[in-house]
């Protein structure tokens, strides 16, 4: 079952915050319970597998409402049937009961990272080591090759803000460590990549603890491409979802800048064919933004 917050990316700030939609159909916030009732006593539905999206977008009331209307008419009610429990925790921080469901219900097929994830482990080795080897000896022993994952998928804000810029923010990609990364890939033992490009999320504010130690390499998408390494990996196929980007999918598409500065996205397939190199590259586009697909063909193409 899917469970999201959806909306258009360009009405952010007059967004209604009433109503989701499960499993592609709208639901308004009064008809939330009524719904699980019926899946549950009328249709007989044993509910294996709960993703939910952007849930945290919500308003308060109605997301603790509707977080407790999961564990207690979906999770409660089948909870010997779930299988896979993916992003609830963000809009509980991850309550006793959230922890408890995604302990033993892991889901090896799928699993999702963030780019906020890549952050909070580097800084976590780095906090258990005195030099750069020390902290390479713990990256290693903190990533298990016990996980393994076909399709990895990636979560990464186009518009997170350092912790000290005040009232003049720089809304843009931010760095990633690229060993934790690239050991995270190998020692997963990941077929395939989906990266996706979203406008916000929760984790709007990035860590810089680890920015002040030499240890780890800084990557973005949106770098110059000949500045990062090419990856000796090769995966079966790489998605790129623009389905919820703003800035990257308006520049992709060559459409005329509203803002005086690029923010390099010209070098964004160039990056991803040397970090995630593969033979199958698909892009997913929104919907809502008119953008002209042609010239991302020809940047994909450019890029091989």
């Amino acid at each position: 079952m899917k469970i999201e917050f959806a909306y258009n990316v360009g009405h952010f700030e007059t967004r209604l915050e009433d109503y989701i939609y499960i499993n592609y159909r709208k639901i308004n916030n009064q008809d939330v319970l009524p719904y699980f009732i019926f899946l549950n006593t009328v249709v007989g539905v044993k509910v294996e597998k709960i993703t939910t999206r952007r849930l945290w977008l919500l308003e308060d009331k109605f997301k603790r409402r509707l977080h407790d209307l999961i564990h207690f008419q979906l999770i409660g009610t089948n909870g010997t049937h779930i299988q896979s429990l993916i992003n609830l925790e963000e809009i509980c921080d991850g309550c006793v009961n959230t922890l408890q469901t995604m302990n033993h219900s892991k889901n090896y097929k799928k699993l999702h990272v963030t780019d906020k994830l890549f952050e909070n482990i580097a800084e976590y080795c780095i906090s258990k080591s005195k030099n750069k080897e020390e902290c390479f000896k713990e990256l290693d022993n903190t990533i298990l090759s016990i996980i393994s994952c076909d399709e990895l998928v990636i979560w990464i804000n186009e518009s997170r803000v350092l912790p000290d810029e005040g009232t003049d923010p720089k809304y843009d990609h931010r760095h990633m460590p690229r060993e934790v990364i690239d050991i995270i890939l190998r020692k997963w033992n990941v077929k395939s990549i989906k990266l996706s490009i979203l406008h916000i999320t929760n984790e709007e504010v990035c860590s810089v603890e680890w920015l002040r130690y030499d240890y780890f390499t800084r990557v973005r998408l949106n770098d110059p491409y000949l500045e990062n390494k090419q990856s000796d990996l090769n995966f079966s196929h790489v998605e790129v979802s623009l389905s919820y980007s703003l800035y990257c999918v308006r520049d992709l598409g060559n459409r005329q800048l509203v803002v005086n500065e690029p923010k390099g996205y010209d070098n964004f397939i160039p990056n991803i064919r040397r970090m995630f190199p593969t033979d199958q590259i698909s892009m997913e586009l929104p919907h809502w933004y008119f953008i002209a697909c042609n010239n991302i063909e020809k940047k994909m193409f450019s890029s091989i």
